[in-house]
């Protein structure tokens, strides 16, 4: 009788076991994806970024590709345009073109395998 108590309790025991390991690899797994996505998605603003920059006449703008692991779609409109005022060159007395320095409201949309989340941000471009 001790012996099949002791095995109950034995048994009971493992599947408890089993059951923490099993959500600590799980637990980790999700860590490791969130890692990943998280540092793909700093590295990818800057890519975000230049194309906004180099896209700066107009008033929209969008992309998509794939970055590392990530699949990723933007769009880009701006909200805000400042000209900053024209500077006067005692030398010459001519004025100097500002660049006009635009704010961009920027939804991009990041897909690492089953997962999907959305950011909403302001970029600057000039």
């Amino acid at each position: 009788m001790e012996v099949l108590i002791a095995s109950f309790i034995l048994f009971i025991s493992l599947g408890t076991a089993t059951m923490v390991l099993n959500g600590a690899v799980i637990a980790n797994d999700k860590a490791a994806q969130a890692v990943v996505e998280s540092s793909s998605v700093i590295l990818l603003l800057d890519r975000i970024n230049h194309e906004l920059k180099s896209q700066h006449k107009q008033s929209e703008a969008q992309g998509n590709g794939k970055f590392r692991e990530l699949d990723f779609s933007w769009n880009a409109r701006v909200i805000q345009e400042i000209a900053p005022p024209a500077a006067v060159s005692d030398a010459d007395d001519k004025v100097a073109a500002a660049a006009v320095v635009k704010t961009w409201q920027v939804d991009l949309n990041v897909r690492l395998g089953n997962r999907q989340q959305s950011f909403e941000y302001k970029e600057i471009s000039w």
